[in-house]
């Protein structure tokens, strides 16, 4: 029960962050970021390009609260196709840039600080 507090309390400081602000976030935010990063991964694992994407920037972020503790991001981000491979088990840390760029615009469902798996809901890069 603690626990479920407490992941309320996260989803409740997010929102109110994004209140604050108009819900835009700042896309320095940690869980920005790792939303952003989750949406990347999954998009490359979901399709059959020859080279991996990563994240070059983050455009824009809004935030909705998706009861009963859940967050919908919608992003707009840049990202770089790199010099690695597409493949499962790839760090994308560990790749440089090479070759295009494009804007993608994603939606996520996430549970602020938490291992709660997220979801892709939308992708569309261009």
């Amino acid at each position: 029960m603690a626990a479920f507090i407490q992941l309320l309390l996260s989803v409740a400081v997010v929102i109110a962050s994004a209140a604050a602000n108009g819900f835009v976030l700042s896309p320095e935010d940690p869980e920005v970021l790792k939303v952003a990063n989750y949406a990347i991964r999954t998009y490359n694992q979901m399709n059959n390009n020859v080279y991996a994407y990563k994240l070059v920037s983050i455009q824009s972020v809004s935030a909705q609260m998706y009861p009963p503790a859940r967050v919908k991001y919608s992003l707009s981000v840049t990202v770089g196709q790199t010099v690695c491979k597409n493949r499962p088990d790839i760090n994308l840390a560990d790749c440089s840039l090479h070759g295009k760029t494009m804007t993608c615009n994603f939606v996520v469902l996430a549970v602020p600080n938490s291992d709660v798996p997220s979801y892709l809901l939308t992708s569309q890069c261009k």
